[in-house]
């Protein structure tokens, strides 16, 4: 029984190693010690008599079993039961459930590993925060992330200009914005395109300038911005954009754009 608590702080590798490791019939005092120990260990965690920040460590830990994480997923204590949200381990099941947890589902719209479904719910909560999550995973399905850029907070379209997944045409609608937060969070995204990079170099603000040309998709030498294009710009303030994703469906008629300041 105990050494299943030893479980918890192995990696997949060493827990591999260990159960095709030859049995030992005469364990050495040291191994009869930890024996003891880990028996101990787990008759607390069986008992609910964990302190908090032992069960939040295991929560938090990766290498945790999901059979645990389950378990902790029930726990009292809201730290615990957000550290297991955003833990990429946890089983589908258990994040289903968290995700309607007033407290947890925060952490289960930033968990890479959350099913697209999730996402898709919870893009849609109630709670700013949440959406705002969402906006940043990677995992959360494209046709989310353009339904959620018809939101007006700046900070949840920072979100969605540093999202490494999002679509190229939301990141080129992003760009029409003239908030510099926009501009300076897709000067730093590194899956943002070139085309978008040379709209952005016609910004006068330094950070920009500076993101601009160490962003490794930068088409001139590194330390080098093309100021000229800022001439070479077409009317933004004409165009519209119909999302690729959406096809048409409501809320997939982007606003119409603004001009770069």
């Amino acid at each position: 029984m105990g050494l299943r608590a030893l479980y918890l702080f192995l990696t997949q590798e060493q827990i591999e190693q260990l159960e095709t490791a030859p049995a030992n019939p005469q364990p050495t005092p040291r191994e009869k010690v930890l024996e003891r120990v880990l028996e101990r260990l787990e008759g607390l965690l069986e008992k609910g008599l964990a302190s908090p920040g032992f069960r939040v460590a295991l929560a938090e830990n990766p290498h945790t079993p999901p059979g645990t994480l389950d378990w902790l997923s029930f726990d009292r204590h809201d730290h615990v039961r957000m550290q297991v949200a955003r833990n990429p381990s946890s089983p589908a099941e258990t994040l289903g459930r968290l995700s309607s947890d007033p407290v947890a589902r925060l952490g289960v719209a930033s968990n890479i590993s959350a099913p697209p479904e999730l996402l898709r719910k919870l893009a849609k909560d109630p709670d700013l925060d949440v959406r705002r999550a969402v906006a940043h995973n990677p995992g959360t399905p494209p046709a989310s992330l353009c339904w959620l850029l018809e939101e007006e907070d700046t900070l949840l379209r920072c979100c969605l200009a540093a999202n490494p997944s999002a679509p190229a045409h939301l990141l080129r609608q992003l760009a029409y914005g003239a908030h510099p937060s926009i501009r300076r969070t897709l000067a730093r995204n590194p899956s943002t395109p070139r085309d978008i990079l040379k709209r952005l170099a016609g910004s006068e603000d330094p950070v920009v300038q500076q993101l601009l040309s160490q962003h490794p998709n930068w088409p001139w030498p590194k330390g080098l911005v093309y100021r000229g294009w800022r001439k070479l710009q077409v009317p933004l303030a004409k165009i519209k954009i119909i999302c690729p994703v959406c096809q048409g469906q409501q809320g997939s008629v982007f606003r119409e754009a603004k001009p770069a300041a």
